[in-house]
């Protein structure tokens, strides 16, 4: 199962295109101590070296909190780069959202560098690593096509739970996991409670779209955007993409999967089969059209939709 997964990851790669890592991505302020890099929304390649996501930092007087560290050492290195630009404090906390190595393979370069730094995650996330930890550095080495050599899977080290208040420095983190499944079975969403900040990650894309697996949820994930919008916060920052609006970034991401359950579900209650769904709604989905990966993906979007209407109804 695990060789059809990774085969299909790097058909979905070599597909969707490349986009040249120039090195133009830079962490642009989001309030008044946070800061997102919005990375290059394709998947991970040799072009892109697996900087495919939105790390973030929180700047505190003693050092950095460090959210989703990117996809290898070489991204985590350029993370880091960038941050330097900004403070020369160091990394004294970090963030891992949920078992993608895409959000979380950088963890090798911060470590080299701040070797006694705590990795915050999800359990499950934690204990996955040994399986999944290996699966992930092999993923990303045929992806980039060897252009990440020498990756290691650093993991997380200290578990978090749903609503824990973590205190680093004078900054206050409150961890969010009300659903069980969304984007995965290890997600966690971090408030940063003094800006009013929730580092979604990937329970929110804009302009790239990603798969569901085994361990997710689409109606999870429709579930978990519900939640995180009532949590009336200033701004919300996607794990890919850089929204139009940060103070509504959830906005973009939450109108396609509602739309999609919709859809689904009325052709699912005409007794339409799964696979005949996709040419009839097309056209309801034009905004989204453009989205990265929106040919690969929709139709297992619908597929993946129509099993779990399916599953609620019986």
């Amino acid at each position: 199962m695990k060789k059809l997964v990774l085969f299909l990851f790097i058909s979905f790669t070599i597909l969707l295109g490349k986009v040249e890592f120039s090195g133009d991505y830079h962490f642009k302020k989001v309030a008044s101590n946070v800061y997102t890099l919005f990375g290059p929304i394709d998947e991970p390649n040799q072009h892109n070296k697996a900087f495919s996501n939105n790390p973030t930092i929180v700047i505190d007087k003693l050092g950095v909190i460090l959210i989703d560290p990117s996809g290898s050492q070489v991204a985590g290195e350029y993370v880091l780069k960038e941050m330097k630009k900004i403070t020369k404090l160091p990394v004294i906390a970090v963030f891992n959202t949920h078992i993608h190595g895409d959000h979380w393979l950088g963890n090798q370069a911060v470590i080299k560098h701040y070797p006694k730094v705590k990795i915050y995650a999800h359990p499950t996330m934690i204990s996955r690593m040994p399986v999944d930890g290996p699966f992930w550095v092999e993923m990303m080495l045929k992806m980039t096509n060897g252009e990440v050599k020498g990756l290691k899977a650093v993991g997380p080290n200290n578990e978090v739970v749903n609503e824990q208040i973590i205190q680093v420095g004078s900054q206050s983190f409150k961890i969010h996991n009300p659903i069980i499944k969304s984007h995965t079975n290890t997600d966690i969403m971090i408030e940063h409670i003094n800006s009013k900040t929730l580092i979604a990650a990937d329970n929110l894309f804009v302009n790239r779209f990603g798969m569901f697996g085994e361990d997710a949820s689409i109606l999870g994930n429709i579930e978990a955007i519900k939640y995180a919008k009532n949590l009336n916060l200033e701004n919300y920052i996607p794990g890919h993409g850089e929204p139009k609006n940060i103070h509504a970034g959830y906005q973009e991401y939450f109108t396609y999967l509602t739309l999609l359950y919709t859809k689904v579900k009325e052709n699912y209650d005409e007794g339409v089969a799964s696979y005949e769904i996709k040419n009839k709604i097309l056209d309801s989905f034009t905004p989204y059209h453009k989205w990265i990966g929106f040919d690969i993906y929709f139709g297992k979007h619908i597929d993946k939709m129509y099993r779990e209407i399916e599953e609620n109804d019986i």
